[in-house]
């Protein structure tokens, strides 16, 4: 017997239902709810107008003039006392009745915990959530952010801050005043001596560029600070604003505490009189990106291949790619009636798959930095930079070949190969999209990182690897006229750690695992390709599993254990063969058999 009970501040209890109703479900696998909306729902089913259904329900039978009541409500499903489903969403979705309200009947469909978690965040903005609240400092902005990066606010561990460059920070079309960005870089570091510490936040001096400028001279103000979000952190409060938690050891490798979330808003409030920085305030919310709640963890999600599976107020978080280093088979060879059903899916013109980033549309640094490759010769691979001067491909360089190096994920391009050594550029980032043989279904991750930034050195003409990343887009800030400029930004990802570069443990940007002298600071990688990066850690196999094209039905013979035993499982044998579990068709109150959907290995 099907039972529904209501989990309501006004009050709960259990619903009345028409005799002999069923509820007929259709339970996406988590493994395959790529976009975190599928879940489990159910055919609507009608429900009386009992008195007490219209009360527990709110009355919401009524008609009138202004609604505010909302039309879903939390429940768990049971059948015949068997927890089924628990802090389950029911949505009225029709009321058809008399009007003096005395007979009718709602339509109601029954969706899993996902989709209760769905009506949640629906409209929320990233914006909205509070993330710590306002953080108050008592120094200018660059030295609160050498100071919180020397570890003096441990309380706020959740921001970070390194450099970035950006090109083209300063609208110069609207209300411009002569702003100017210290080698086009916020969040700049100044080296001021040997020692690890010797550093500082800040814009170079002229006349010394291992001095500071200080507050009160010109030079002071040609200088942005920008305070970037933990990934985890905003991660984690986005789902605890809404009552859930995130469980699983995804979030425990080390190096998720090193991912932070681009943004292009600076902080600093400057007198163009005084030179000095008037701001002590953070406000989160300029920091992250103006999308929803829905949008972020879906993002995520997808950049990184995460199954999202709902149990209560909890997620359990997991990567897809584990289904097959890490299967749990269950045999139904024996439970399957004597016929199944095949369908083969649409197929594309071409084989393969395209594996590609979603870019910031505001940022054209990134058409630069990634160059079709095939336009030059490939001579060789190299670990580091330095392994270039020894580099032979035995017969003369030419200015038409290049090199990867493996710690900087970069194409150097001979510059000059008249020269001892060869002088070489950095000429390009393998952050193009990945094709495997004629990349036919196209596949996108949801949001990117950033491109490395590599820069023009004038003292020896070639182009240079910064030691950190970059991009070319308008910021927001206040300006010299004391106005606030506004620009968007989208949802990029990248590293923040420690590098000891001339002597000093700098904070650096950076989005692979190693620094460009091949030292592992990072896990995993943000890039694509390579053995730490995306595509083969990520999404490789899965894609692949999702592109044999054909899927099998069979009716399985099914009890409450036998269903449990399956939502163990991550793999389905049949007669040898093995599969994904893709779908679950059934009844609450369960039949004597349900449809599987499963798709071959």
């Amino acid at each position: 017997m099907l039972q529904l009970f209501l989990r309501s501040e006004r009050e709960s209890g259990w619903l009345d239902l028409l005799p002999g109703t069923v509820l007929d479900m259709e339970r996406t696998n988590n493994l395959f709810d790529e976009d975190l909306t599928s879940g489990e729902f159910s055919i609507p089913i009608d429900m009386p107008w009992t008195d007490n259904n219209r009360r527990k329900l709110g009355f919401i039978e009524r008609l009138g003039n202004v609604i505010t009541q909302s039309n879903y409500f939390t429940i768990d499903v049971f059948d015949s006392g068997y927890p089924e489903l628990q802090f389950a969403k029911l949505t009225i979705t029709e009321k058809d009745g008399k009007l003096d309200y005395t007979k009718g009947t709602f339509k109601a469909s029954i969706s899993g915990n996902k989709g209760l978690f769905g009506s949640k965040i629906k409209n929320k903005k990233l914006r909205d959530l509070s993330l710590g609240g306002t953080i108050t400092f008592n120094s200018d902005c660059r030295d609160f952010a050498t100071d919180h990066a020397k570890g003096l606010y441990p309380q706020y561990d959740y921001i970070g801050f390194a450099p970035v460059g950006i090109e083209s920070f300063f609208d110069t079309s609207k209300s411009y005043n002569n702003e100017f960005l210290v080698k086009d870089t916020v969040n700049y570091i100044v080296s001021t001596g040997a020692g690890l510490n010797d550093w500082q936040f800040g814009r170079p001096k002229s006349s010394n560029p291992n001095q500071v400028a200080t507050s009160g001279t010109a030079e002071y103000i040609d200088y942005r600070t920008i305070p970037f979000f933990k990934l985890k952190y905003v991660f984690e409060q986005a789902c605890a604003a809404v009552g859930y938690s995130i469980a699983g050891d995804v979030l425990d490798n080390p190096s998720w505490n090193d991912l932070f979330i681009f943004n292009t808003t600076a902080i600093e409030f400057y007198s163009v009189v005084a030179h000095a920085d008037y701001t002590r305030k953070i406000f989160p919310a300029d920091h992250v990106p103006d999308i929803t709640v829905a949008e972020f963890l879906k993002a995520i999600c997808s950049f990184f291949n995460l199954e999202a599976n709902f149990s209560n107020n909890q997620i359990l978080l997991s990567y897809r790619q584990q289904v097959f280093t890490n299967r749990r088979v269950i045999d139904i060879s024996s439970r399957c009636a004597a016929t199944f059903k095949a369908i083969y899916q649409d197929e594309t013109d071409k084989t393969g798959f395209t594996l590609d980033y979603e870019w910031d549309a505001n940022d054209d640094y990134r058409n630069d930095r990634v160059k079709d490759i095939n336009t030059k010769t490939m001579v060789g691979t190299v670990s580091t930079f330095p392994n270039l001067a020894t580099l032979n491909i035995g017969r003369s360089f030419t200015t038409d070949d290049i090199a990867f190096v493996e710690s900087e994920n970069m194409y150097y391009n001979v510059a000059n190969a008249t020269t001892t050594p060869i002088k070489w550029d950095a000429w390009s980032e393998r952050l193009g999209e990945y094709k495997q043989g004629e990349g036919g279904d196209s596949y996108k991750i949801g949001m990117s990182t950033l491109c490395s930034y590599v820069a023009l050195d004038p003292a020896n003409a070639l182009y240079i690897r910064r030691p950190y990343l970059g991009c070319r887009q308008n910021g927001s800030y206040y300006n010299n006229k004391y106005q606030k400029i506004k620009k968007d930004f989208s949802l990029r990802i990248f590293f923040i750690k420690k590098q000891v570069i001339n002597g000093n443990e700098v904070p650096m940007s950076m989005n692979h695992t190693t620094t460009n002298n091949g030292v592992r600071l990072n896990n995993f990688s943000l890039v694509l390709e390579g053995n730490d990066g995306l595509l083969k850690r990520n999404h490789q196999q899965w894609i692949e599993a999702k592109q044999k094209k054909q899927s099998v039905t069979v009716p399985v013979l099914a009890d409450k254990q036998f269903l449990k035993a399956l939502n163990n499982s991550n793999t389905v044998q049949l007669n040898n063969v093995l599969f994904l579990h893709e779908k679950t068709e059934d009844t609450i109150p369960l039949q004597s058999t349900v449809n599987l959907l499963l798709r071959p290995l």
